[in-house]
């Protein structure tokens, strides 16, 4: 069954209130790996109660709206769909617990071409139901790497930009160990598509072994930013995107670059150094300063 675009851009994802509290805060710290160095501060604000701070990357794993492109209905291959690009606002900071009102909604698709995929945009706003006020809002692009030419419809949605990094060396670099079992513990925060955890899985899939979620490495790329550019303080974090180029491995040692672009503005890119492979590149961060 090939997408049909006018039922997939009109796909009634839902709209739904979520409670969390310190212990999923402390669960997504977790799997990003945070907490390797238990007698680090700057670490330990994430994942023990005492004084807990949320990073606003938390946002993206709050109100999924589950593995909808798996009901047959979408015409999409699931088995085949990955994370292209991820951006985020932030109007304030995610409280360590809350109540939120979460709407979800498709924004785009996009045919590239026969044997090139699809492009699918979603978007997600978060509010906090304590006084309606909006949290966060995000965008995520979908790749559908088996759905392609089923018919070309033209770009719709404004997505925000990303930065070319520049070509001189990098203003800042922080290298972060992804722990081993990190899909396994990041998978519980809410995505538990198989492709992360199931060997027989991710080889359909076309990976030799299961991949860490393109939204943990994002996460990972924020806590980045918070110690090198934002003196630990992850309330000072406004916008951040990306673009994965390749997936990251449980057990990969991430080299994380900066390049200081504006006044509270910077570009980076991450490498998986053992592979020596670009998985994070043209991200873009904008902070307080």
């Amino acid at each position: 069954m090939a997408i049909d675009p006018v039922t997939l851009r009109a796909w009634p994802l839902p709209t739904f209130t979520q409670a969390y509290d310190e212990k999923d805060v402390l669960l997504y710290a977790l799997g990003l790996g945070i907490g390797q160095d238990p007698l680090d501060p700057l670490q330990l604000q994430f994942v023990h109660e005492d004084r807990l701070k949320t990073l606003p990357t938390m946002g993206a794993v709050l109100g999924f709206p589950g593995p909808w492109l798996s009901d047959p209905a979408t015409g999409a291959d699931y088995s085949r769909v990955v994370h292209g690009e991820q951006y985020l606002e932030v109007m304030r900071p995610l409280p360590v617990s809350a109540r939120i009102r979460c709407v979800n909604r498709v924004t785009d698709l996009v045919d590239r071409g026969e044997g090139r995929g699809a492009e699918i945009t979603v978007a997600r706003d978060l509010y906090d139901e304590a006084d309606g006020q909006i949290i966060s809002r995000q965008t995520s692009v979908l790749i559908a790497r088996g759905d392609g030419g089923f018919g070309g419809m033209p770009a719709t949605a404004v997505v925000p930009k990303l930065a070319k990094p520049p070509e001189h060396e990098p203003d800042e670099r922080f290298e972060w160990h992804v722990p081993m079992q990190a899909a396994l513990v990041y998978r519980l925060s809410g995505d538990r598509n198989p492709l992360h955890a199931v060997p027989a899985t991710a080889r359909l899939a076309g990976f030799a072994r299961p991949i860490l979620h393109g939204l943990a490495s994002f996460g990972i790329a924020a806590f980045a930013a918070t110690i090198t550019l934002c003196a630990g303080d992850a309330d000072r974090i406004r916008e951040v995107g990306v673009r994965f180029t390749a997936p990251v491995l449980p057990g990969d040692t991430l080299g994380i670059d900066f390049w200081q672009v504006a006044k509270g503005e910077a570009a980076f890119r991450a490498h998986a150094i053992e592979r020596n492979l670009v998985v994070l590149d043209n991200g873009r961060i904008c902070y307080e300063v």
